[in-house]
């Protein structure tokens, strides 16, 4: 096991409570909680308005939008502007299934069905879905160290390829995750541009690589460098993916498109000649020589 592996740490009983410990010490009536927000209109070069579910208008000199870009996206409707919405659209996610349930117990009369439950990790994706998707099933007694003896076997299952039976379900759940691709990894790069420059400030999981860590870590990087708030330790940011020596032709800008296109007007020229001398015939086109059997008799037996 490599030694650098993180060693991960679980807040118990649930992440629920990491919320409520960070809700304690404000006013309750500073908090909307179970409040959509319909639309987020500005009124001016340093003050919003939102207009949340319940008719009210509250004001605000900054927001922080935590949820998914096209969401984003129809919150700031008519007052998104161009570089923003550039950067948002390219932030894809996709829609997810999760299935809280039990399982049949395994006796000598009853043997547990096979639903076709893929234990793996969440990296594991169905290609025959568009755009494919991961299906996964994780063991909720192992995970919450709940016995199996007090309530038998509890699993949740990601987009379940074959869904468990109505009577064992506990809860069904719908969810979106960033969709990882090419777009959203340039989009990732442009998010500086877009950041904390008209009060605004984005922070979710496709900040970072999807995980409820990089939502953290978004939530702290913009309670410090946004909002200059100071913490009691020391603060490292993980390094963007696209800053890799892998992703390092990212960087070259005007000589890497000069010499890529000088090296496509190369192939387009070669082409052009290639087919200008066999239309002249100067160019032999290839044949293929086959031999018969009867052929390779004959010059078996010395006739040709």
């Amino acid at each position: 096991m490599c030694e650098n592996m993180p060693k991960w740490k679980r807040i118990n009983p649930g992440v629920r409570y990491l919320v409520d410990a960070i809700a304690k010490d404000f006013p309750p009536e500073r908090l909307h909680l179970q409040t959509k927000v319909n639309e987020i209109a500005r009124r001016s070069k340093s003050q919003y308005d939102l207009l949340t579910s319940d008719g009210k208008h509250s004001r605000f000199d900054h927001v922080i939008l935590t949820v998914d870009g096209p969401e984003i996206l129809r919150l700031l409707c008519s007052t998104v502007t161009e570089e923003e919405s550039h950067v948002l659209q390219s932030l894809a996610v996709t829609t997810n299934i999760a299935v809280l349930h039990s399982d049949f117990p395994a006796t000598a009369n009853h043997v547990a069905p096979d639903y076709e439950f893929i234990k793996a990790s969440s990296n594991y994706r169905r290609r025959d879905l568009v755009p494919p998707k991961f299906c996964s099933r994780y063991d909720v007694n192992v995970l919450q160290n709940i016995p199996a003896s007090r309530f038998g076997e509890v699993f949740i299952t990601f987009n379940s390829l074959s869904p468990p039976h109505p009577s064992l379900v506990q809860g069904v759940w719908e969810f979106t995750e960033p969709e990882p691709s090419a777009d959203s990894l340039g989009a990732q790069s442009r998010l500086a541009l877009i950041q904390n420059t008209r009060g605004l400030s984005y922070g979710f999981c496709w900040t970072g690589r999807g995980l409820l860590e990089d939502s953290i870590t978004s939530g702290l990087r913009i309670a410090v460098e946004d909002l200059g708030a100071t913490v009691p330790f020391d603060v490292t940011f993980h390094p963007h993916p696209l800053d890799s020596p892998e992703f390092s032709y990212k960087r070259s800008g005007l000589r890497y498109n000069l010499v890529r296109t000088a090296l496509e007007a190369v192939r387009t020229v070669v082409l052009v000649l290639e087919i200008a001398l066999l239309l002249l015939g100067r160019i032999e086109t290839p044949v293929l020589k086959t031999r018969t059997p009867l052929d390779r008799a004959s010059r078996i037996s010395g006739t040709f």
